[in-house]
């Protein structure tokens, strides 16, 4: 498309995916450990191994599916046809995960990775074609970057379905196994609909995009031996390579959070899983959602590194203060500390959409070639990685601090294990991202970059 103000149908109908994403990762990222473990009994080391499993098995098909997205020909187009293939998968997985047999805990384990593996695959269908569109959309950077302020607004709302909602779904379904089975079959269609809506809204894009592949010359095709030709282009792209360093870091961070907030607020602070969802999932994301509009100022006034650093900095404080948390702490201060982390949590997320378009853009006036669907097959491999180690660690670390799911109230070792996990881990994962963020020079405008 060309550097106009895009029209809101456009920008509603392509973002709305988001939703189906955001749910999909949110509602599997804060609950899926805690039922793998403290309902369907398998040990925190398996689950955390069964999760790191389905998640590196990604690392070898996000790639291929990348270089598939670009070169594929047909009257569906070249990305649409796998989006929908993505959803269909998505969803169904989804389901059955929180629906599974009563099987004992070596078969239900295997039951778990089988159907870990079939997400882990829908999403990858999904959301590389996905993102490989956005930087197709517009060739402005501000545009792209009013793209990705409705892509974090949306998914905000799907950490709203996929955390918060998740967990009132649980308590409003009975809880424990039935509450879980309950939400699975409610989350899965929230999963698959925005999904299939963002794949008929950006058919005119990708529609587009094929007619111009075909009418461009020197197009490789599949017998061309693309995969380490595709990838060492990739690497020569150096803000790409920086903005993956400086995100697996803090994806990773994001994950263990995730992961460990649950066992956090049930094992420590002693709340319920809907007192969970009001006092944190739904503070966070209306943190994330008010400032969504004031963080795109800032990054249009101060840049979008320098409003990622901030945000940074403001989420590593927010984190070390959970250290400060305790039973008898007021609600308001708990619902603050949520709040102000949605808050710095949309800086970063609004800073690194909008960059990664950007990159995407460097790379096609650098190489001349069209690789989005590869660069977003990468920027999924290094998701898909960080969300596989934030949960292996925290669950072989609640092992090694003694937690026990039966009990009712944790030993000391075990309680400063789950601290460790949901206050200081993630602050080290951002802390050793600053310095690379802080030497990241990047500007979309002049399409360059250089080094401090």
């Amino acid at each position: 498309m060309n550097a106009d103000r895009l029209p809101l149908r456009l920008l509603l109908g392509w973002g709305v995916g988001t939703l189906g994403t955001a749910t999909l990762l949110n509602a599997l990222g804060t609950v899926q450990l805690f039922f793998f473990v403290n309902v369907l009994g398998i040990s925190g080391t398996v689950a955390g191994s069964i999760l790191f499993a389905s998640k590196i098995y990604n690392l070898l098909t996000d790639t291929p599916m990348g270089i598939i997205s670009d070169r594929t020909r047909g009257r569906w187009g070249r990305r649409i046809p796998w989006m929908v293939s993505g959803a269909v998968l998505c969803g169904s997985a989804f389901w059955l995960i929180f629906n599974p047999p009563a099987f004992t805990a070596g078969n239900i384990a295997a039951w778990e990775l089988v159907f870990l593996l079939m997400y882990s695959s829908g999403y990858s269908l999904f959301n590389i074609p996905y993102i490989a569109l956005a930087g197709e959309i517009s060739e402005s950077a501000t545009e792209r970057a009013r793209l990705m302020s409705f892509r974090v607004g949306f998914m905000q709302v799907g950490v709203v379905f996929g955390a918060a909602g998740a967990l009132l779904l649980v308590s409003f379904g009975g809880g424990e196994r039935a509450g879980y089975g309950f939400m699975g079959a409610i989350v899965a269609w929230v999963v698959a609909v925005p999904m299939l809506i963002a794949a008929w809204a950006s058919w005119d894009v990708d529609q587009r995009g094929a007619e111009r592949d075909r009418l461009a010359a020197g197009m490789p095709n599949f017998s061309t031996p693309l995969v380490r030709q595709q990838l060492l282009g990739v690497l020569r792209n150096r803000p790409f390579m920086t903005l993956m360093l400086i995100k697996t870091m803090q994806i990773v961070a994001t994950a263990v959070v995730s992961a460990s907030i649950l066992f956090f607020m049930k094992g420590v602070l002693g709340v319920m899983e809907k007192d969970v969802a009001l006092k944190f999932g739904i503070p966070t994301t209306l943190g994330t959602l008010l400032f969504v509009p004031v963080w795109f100022r800032i990054t249009e006034r101060i840049g979008k590194i320098r409003a990622w650093f901030a945000a940074t900095v403001i989420v590593i404080l927010v984190l070390l203060s959970f250290l400060f948390a305790r039973p008898d702490e007021p609600d308001f201060i708990f619902i603050a500390r949520a709040f102000v982390f949605g808050v710095a949590t949309s800086g970063i997320l609004l800073s690194v959409q909008s960059l990664l378009t950007d990159t995407m853009q460097y790379d096609r006036d650098q190489s001349g070639e069209r690789r989005e669907g590869i660069l977003s097959g990468v920027y999924s491999s290094v998701e898909k990685f960080a969300f596989a180690l934030g949960p292996l660690l925290v669950g072989v670390l609640l092992d090694a601090g003694g937690y026990s799911k039966s009990a009712v109230t944790q030993t000391p070792a075990a309680e400063r294990m789950i601290y460790f996990c949901v206050a200081v881990l993630p602050a080290i994962f951002y802390l050793l991202s600053l310095p690379v963020l802080k030497s990241f020079r990047f500007d979309p405008a002049q399409r360059g970059i250089h080094g401090k």
